[in-house]
């Protein structure tokens, strides 16, 4: 059954309204074994505002569940997978993303919650925020040592994630016991939320603790923040529901919103300082751990210390 047009949402309004498909049985060059590649046709393309390149916008009237996206339309180079251009594909199983793609935007792939193996071209630099959110049944994901942005909660939510793979010479990422973080280790970008282990102490290098890192992940029962922590993010712990104590340590001064919502056995949130809280600029009582947990689950939004 042909699926219907994606749309083009606000952030594809820099583009221009020339869109087409790509024609059936396009190819692209050849393989490495030198037998010709064939690529996915029916997919919805835009010019991009400089009228020497295109983004792939929207699934169209393809109906691969294996993608492979050409690097080629009309002549022109694809640079760039365009925002939401494949959200919400249930049926995609595999992607290949060829060397011309800088830019994988926001929302790109998200929620396609049957896509197993991405492949990623050497030239993509930036991996837009939440592009892979949702993307449940990866397990593995690969980071080229191009790319050198990735926006925040790029892979939240992908529930089989075990393993995130950077390449060694990539200067903006690197990976630590499968989970991402930046190179200088002082940010924790994603725990790979697929793992079995019950426990995990962050390590000692993290000074931040990013948007979303822990979501939705069921197998953690204990956490240990370092006594160098400075931000917890936003919606960090979200949906850990097997999670039933944290130590917030003298160092954290923000706590963001929702950071421990939703952590159903969250019995226990103990503030090494309690002195000097505050939600916007009322000062808050966090000297009980029972009803800090409590507060988290239901009431306390961005929290910081003066």
């Amino acid at each position: 059954m042909k699926k219907n047009w994606v749309k083009l949402l606000s952030a594809l309004a820099c583009l221009t309204l020339a869109v087409g498909f790509a024609s059936c049985g396009e190819n692209d060059g050849g393989g490495s074994d030198g037998t010709e590649k064939v690529y996915s046709k029916g997919l919805e393309y835009a010019l991009n505002e400089d009228g020497e390149s295109y983004s792939l916008v929207g699934i169209g009237t393809c109906e691969d569940t294996d993608l492979v996206i050409p690097s080629t339309y009309d002549g022109l180079p694809i640079t760039t997978i365009g925002e939401r251009a494949f959200s919400d594909c249930g049926n995609l199983t595999e992607v290949v993303i060829p060397d011309s793609v800088t830019t994988i935007d926001w929302y790109a792939f998200y929620s396609c919650e049957s896509l197993t193996s991405v492949v990623i071209g050497d030239s993509v630099t930036t991996i837009g925020g939440s592009a892979f959110y949702g993307c449940y049944s990866l397990t593995e994901f690969v980071i080229p040592d191009s790319v050198t942005t990735i926006g925040e909660c790029a892979f939240n939510y992908c529930g089989n994630l075990t393993e995130i793979i950077v390449d060694e010479n990539n200067d903006s990422y690197k990976d630590m016991d499968g989970n991402l973080y930046t190179k200088d280790g002082t940010l924790l970008l994603q725990y790979a939320i697929g793992k079995t282990a019950t426990s995990f102490t962050i390590p000692d290098s993290v000074t931040s603790i990013g948007n979303g890192v822990f979501s939705g992940c069921r197998s953690l029962k204990e956490i240990v923040i370092p006594n160098r922590v400075t931000t917890i993010g936003s919606s960090a712990f979200m949906g850990c529901k097997n999670l039933t104590e944290i130590v917030i340590p003298k160092s954290v001064t923000t706590i963001g919103m929702d950071a421990f919502s939703s952590c159903d056995r969250l019995t226990s949130v103990t503030f090494e300082d309690t002195s000097t809280w505050y939600v916007d600029e009322q000062e808050i009582d966090v000297t009980d751990p029972s009803a800090n947990a409590e507060n988290f689950y239901f009431s306390f939004s961005h929290l910081h210390k003066l």
